[in-house]
């Protein structure tokens, strides 16, 4: 068995959705957990490819053996370990304009207690670069949010160890507006049936806030001591079991249905700014634009 599509990115831009339309075809079989982190931690990749492979537990000869991992555009690491694990790998990028997309995070980030509650949107550019200059694997995913909504930049890296041809790029408003059509290509993309029927009525895992962020926080954590010691104690399967169904259906429970406050219009401009030259990169290479 070997991992043979891959949704690299992008964080807070409908790849949910994406993962929930894809596991209704029958040639597709997607890791039991949605996200795998792996390629962009030394600590995982470490632990080798087994434990990587311990995430496809019900694989039974699908055609195409998926996963995802949205952290992985930005990741200066992932591209060459990926390429070292199947050159011939597909993969799925996933664009939003790029300010909703760092606000969507940025705003995520808060509801997680990840971010510091009394920060603004604007002023959380101003530590980016402290925080790239952190090691901490953790922090630069969860908490750069215009960084890694550079995507022209992060594209040429991955350009480096794969032709454009292994690549499947699409932008989030396609999906919502033409889901139907665009998992069509995807299909074709893929080399498997575009007839089978499948339901992209619904939008997965919407933005909105959350009854308790303690809890919120402490499912999301990804280094805490009391589920490292968990997690070293329990089978693999029950690891799985738990990341996959019972986190899952904790985040819904504490999911409250309550919209962001929209993002100021002079601040929209501001944030405008820093994608600009890397907006223009992605238009003229590779005609990908996005709405002001």
């Amino acid at each position: 068995m070997k991992v043979n599509t891959i949704i690299i990115g992008t964080q807070k831009s409908g790849t949910t959705s994406l993962y929930y339309y894809l596991k209704q075809h029958p040639d597709i079989y997607f890791s039991e957990v949605k996200e795998i982190t792996y390629f962009d931690n030394d600590k995982f990749y470490e632990k080798g490819i087994n434990y990587f492979h311990s995430f496809f537990p019900n694989f039974k000869n699908q055609k195409i053996i998926a996963t995802a991992d949205v952290h992985l555009l930005p990741s200066a690491t992932a591209p060459g370990r990926v390429f070292k694990y199947n050159p011939n790998i597909k993969i799925i990028v996933l664009l939003r304009e790029p300010v909703d997309r760092a606000y969507s995070a940025f705003n995520y980030a808060k509801k997680n207690g990840w971010e510091n509650s009394e920060i603004s949107f604007l002023k959380s550019l101003e530590k980016e670069e402290e925080i790239r200059n952190n090691k901490g694997l953790i922090r630069k995913n969860d908490l750069l949010y215009f960084w890694n909504g550079l995507y022209h930049h992060h594209l040429t890296n991955w350009f480096k160890y794969f032709p454009k041809d292994s690549f499947f790029i699409f932008k989030d408003e396609e999906l919502r507006n033409n889901g139907y059509i665009k998992i069509k290509e995807l299909f074709q993309f893929l080399g498997i049936s575009e007839n089978q029927e499948i339901n992209t009525s619904k939008e997965y895992n919407k933005a909105g806030n959350v009854k308790s962020k303690f809890i919120q926080k402490y499912i999301l954590s990804k280094g805490s001591p009391s589920k490292k010691f968990i997690g070293s104690i329990l089978p693999s399967k029950i690891k799985v079991f738990i990341r996959s169904k019972v986190f899952k259906k904790l985040i819904e429970l504490n999911k409250i249905d309550k919209e962001n406050e929209p993002l100021q219009a002079q601040d929209r401009v501001k944030a405008r700014q820093y994608f600009r030259d890397d907006l223009l990169k992605l238009k003229e290479e590779l005609s990908i634009t996005f709405n002001d």
